[in-house]
């Protein structure tokens, strides 16, 4: 866990400017809101907006127009002095003077303007005519660390649509102007601060700042700008952020993070010690040239020796001459050392829909990434007949997520789902360390209770600080329906736009593009859908709660049972598998993942569930005959069958009665391919099942 006390929220690029009684900092490092206290969606799934938001201006506001008189939930105060009213313009102003006549046109000036009441805060030049238009607020946090949001939701700006908020931040006095969501606007607004006629601070290429945020109703690509009270000054560096893995391999490494000048002056030099406990090793910097507003990545030349199986904690010092701020020098950051490197399996996600007639590159892309066989490819459908909205929803915030179609590999990279490029999305990710593997994924189904059953195991090589969970999602090849929305739209029809040909004996070679025209395609004429996501465990984009230790992943074996789904989630068992992933909570990172198909089976069992009756299969792995004990506690009939991964039967011992005690059954795998089996043992009611390996 990374912990830093700071004068200021985390910056990764700030541009500074000081007038007057204000100045600003620029954040424009995408990823969250100031503080991170508000986590809500700026556009949830449907439109709308989320829960606790009060409308207080709109929607469909033709003229210029003031709120009504909003009172702020904590004490304030602007430019050193109390308010506690403030009310908003349809054309972007908060004003504190709630006094003030005309609210302004949305003809944003330079500040300061005449135009604009003294004791403002400015996002000038929007407007507010739209049935969806309209100005909310919310409180988020706890006293006395809250903020109070004023959200210009869909807001119109010169063709196209923006939103933006102003936040007063309790305690600190704060006030930040967020970037949040835009699509089809030019030119742009005024960002800033009037304070009275001849006194403000605004944001350089006031009246025409552009948006920079793009459609992610997340705040996954949010920036924003801080306006603090006072005079900047002259010496001030912040130890934004320690960037090291909380795991990293055995041997070397260096400790690495960012540093901000926060200052008006350029830093030229400065130490960075960093202490696990033996003393602190110190890197004295010289020749820098960080100039007021830039941040420094740094890479301490001096490395740790990690050791497998340790743990450590790294605490990191920064020392400026002169700093008038050393609140914000320190940080640490816990690292695991790995006792071993398990090998990475890349999960791709497509997300498409049977609507866009572009997603036909999405399937032909997945098609050819079977190739892979450290690759799991995931078909997520978006708003027809196969859709999972909360797994659609959570894709979504995949970087560089803009439209469909669209792939994203182990959720931290995505772009064009086409084959060449989710290869070579594939390729930069499949390399990457991780601390955990997937293993012994025992899926059934039972089709007398219609239940299908997954558990699994995943392993860690260190004891791993952070958020993890474990995540499974059936999957279906094959997929049919008859209905008109099944159909798929194809913008490749006639070949206009370019082949698109599933690869060489695969889904019948359909090509998109020699179609003659007959848009939508009859999903028949290409076997089906592939990779189909057709349940999320727990209905969650982040995986089962509870499925792993908080705070710290020990290092070992950690075991989780998924809850049953309905076998009526998919429509053909024998076209089915389960995928399980390991996923980071706070990132949303895939860690690892294996997958298995669906076998027949009685009831869901873990492997270790066979302990009730002491089961064991020896020798396992084997390439002969094995031996399956097992322990009754009182005379009763006992069936033996073993299935191979594809959920085919091929050995069975019939049912006999057995007596109480320890009892023996041999397994003959000699003349059977290498390959997992399962072993189920069914004794009187109960079902156990025991997974074993033939290696030939």
């Amino acid at each position: 866990m990374k912990k830093f006390t700071a004068l200021l929220f985390s910056l990764c690029f700030i541009s500074t400017l000081s007038f007057g009684q204000y100045y600003y900092q620029t954040n424009s490092n995408p990823g969250q809101n100031p503080g991170g206290l508000n986590t809500d969606d700026e556009y949830p799934n449907g439109g709308g907006l989320g829960p606790g938001w009060t409308g207080i201006l709109g929607p469909s506001v033709a003229s210029p127009t003031w709120s009504a008189n909003q009172t702020i939930p904590f004490s304030f105060n602007f430019n050193a002095s109390p308010v506690t009213q403030y009310k908003v313009s349809s054309t972007g102003v908060l004003t504190f003077t709630t006094s003030a006549g005309a609210a302004p046109a949305a003809s944003p000036a330079a500040l300061p303007s005449a135009s604009i009441p003294d004791a403002s805060v400015c996002v000038w030049g929007i407007t507010c005519p739209g049935a969806n238009d309209e100005v909310v607020t919310k409180t988020f946090g706890t006293a006395p660390n809250r903020q109070h949001w004023v959200f210009f939701t869909s807001m119109s700006l010169n063709g196209g649509w923006s939103y933006w908020s102003i936040v007063l931040e309790e305690g600190s006095d704060n006030i930040y102007v967020v970037d949040q969501r835009h699509s089809g606007t030019s030119g742009g607004v005024t960002v800033g601060v009037q304070i009275n006629g001849t006194t403000a601070v605004d944001v350089t290429g006031s009246p025409n700042v552009s948006p920079n945020a793009g459609t992610d109703p997340t705040p996954a690509d949010n920036m924003y700008y801080t306006f603090i009270q006072g005079t900047q000054a002259a010496w001030d560096v912040e130890l934004t952020s320690l960037t090291n893995l909380p795991y990293a391999a055995a041997g070397n490494l260096n400790i690495t993070g960012v540093l901000t000048n926060l200052g008006s002056s350029t830093i030229t030099a400065l130490n960075i010690d960093y202490n696990v406990g033996a003393g602190p090793q110190t890197d004295v910097l010289s020749a820098l040239n960080i100039t007021s507003g830039n941040t420094y990545n740094f890479s301490h030349s001096i490395p740790l020796n990690v050791v497998g199986g340790s743990n450590y904690t790294v605490n990191v010092d920064v020392t400026l001459a002169g700093d008038v701020n050393v609140s914000n020098n320190s940080g640490n950051t816990g690292i695991g050392g790995l006792t071993q490197i398990p090998v990475k399996t890349v999960v791709g996600e497509e997300k498409t829909g049977t609507w866009c007639g572009w997603c036909p590159r999405g399937m032909v892309g997945l098609a050819n990434m079977e190739a892979q066989n450290d690759f799991i490819g995931i078909a997520v459908h978006n708003n027809d007949p196969m859709a999972i909205t909360n797994y659609d929803n959570g894709t979504a915030t995949i970087p560089g997520f803009s439209g469909y179609p669209f792939g994203g590999v182990d959720r931290v990279n995505g772009g064009n789902p086409a084959a060449a490029n989710f290869l070579a999305m594939h390729n930069a990710r499949k390399t990457a360390l991780v601390p955990c593997d997937v293993k012994n994924i025992v899926a059934t189904y039972n089709t007398t209770t219609n239940q299908i059953s997954v558990s699994a195991d995943s392993e860690w090589y260190g004891n791993i600080d952070g958020s993890y969970r474990m995540s499974c999602v059936i999957v279906e090849d094959d997929v049919l329906g008859t209905p008109a929305s099944w159909w798929q739209v194809n913008y490749y029809a006639g070949g206009g736009n370019g082949a698109m040909q599933f690869p060489n004996g695969m889904n019948n070679n359909y090509n998109f593009g020699a179609n003659p025209g007959n848009d939508p395609v009859n999903p028949s004429l290409f076997l089906g859908y592939d990779h189909t996501a057709r349940s999320l465990s727990n209905n969650s984009y982040t995986g089962d709660a509870g499925s792993l230790p908080a705070t710290t992943v020990p290092l070992g074996i950690h075991p989780w049972t998924f809850a049953n789904v309905s076998t009526n989630v998919v429509n053909n068992l024998s076209k089915a598998h389960a995928v399980v992933m390991v996923i980071n909570t706070a990132t949303n990172e895939i860690l690892n993942a294996a997958e298995t198909p669906l076998v027949q089976g009685n009831v869901s069992t873990r492997e270790y569930d066979a302990n009730a009756f002491n089961l064991n299969v020896y020798p396992n792995p084997t390439n002969e005959v094995s031996t399956v004990s097992f322990n009754l506690p009182e005379a009763t009939s006992v069936t033996m069958e073993v299935f191979n991964a594809m959920g085919s039967q091929v050995f069975s011992s019939g049912a006999e009665t057995m007596n109480a005690g320890t009892q023996t059954l041999s397994f003959d795998g000699t003349k059977l391919p290498s390959g997992i089996y399962f072993v189920n043992l069914t004794i009187g009611e109960q079902v156990i099942t025991k997974k074993i390996s033939l290696l030939k």
